[in-house]
């Protein structure tokens, strides 16, 4: 996790927020802050940014041979239900490209959608459960390198040209 302690959480909608956990000013307890794009806080502490994931909650991971810079070939994450992203890189460090030392995806069975949702922290609930978003298929998708660790549950993953 960085330093500053950003999480970044896309609604099933594909709304992207970015929050901080930070004392009030006169340290009697933690609030949860939103902030926009550009690191500064939602005016009014209000809760939408207006930022959206594009493409309909897809994305794609490129990868490249560290040796050589050719390509090794594409990954797609389609329909993001829940985004979990920590590293080590200290602020204002290039972020990407990065040494990935596994890469892997996995369908879900039946009893292992909740749990997982639970396990990412996914923040919506509804009556004292996650408040799953209805798909045929879940499938857990991580990348975990030296300074990065990726974990995404979506609906589909899709492997081009590795």
């Amino acid at each position: 996790m960085r330093d500053d302690r950003m999480r970044v959480d896309i609604r099933p909608n594909g709304e992207i927020i970015t929050t901080k956990k930070e004392w009030l000013p006169d340290n009697s307890r933690k609030i949860t802050v939103r902030y926009q794009w550009d690191g500064t806080p939602v005016p009014n502490g209000g809760h939408n940014t207006g930022e959206f994931v594009e493409f309909k909650n897809d994305i794609k991971f490129e990868f490249y041979d560290s040796s050589n810079g050719n390509d090794v070939g594409e990954i797609y994450c389609k329909n993001i239900f829940a985004f979990n992203y920590h590293t080590t890189f200290e602020p204002n460090e290039e972020t990407m490209p990065c040494l990935v030392l596994d890469v892997s995806s996995s369908k879900l069975e039946k009893d292992d959608v909740r749990l997982t949702f639970e396990k990412m922290n996914y923040s919506f609930y509804f009556s004292d459960s996650p408040a799953i978003p209805k798909s045929d298929e879940y499938y857990l998708f991580k990348i975990q390198g030296g300074p990065i660790d990726v974990s995404i549950l979506c609906q589909q993953v899709e492997v081009k040209r590795v």
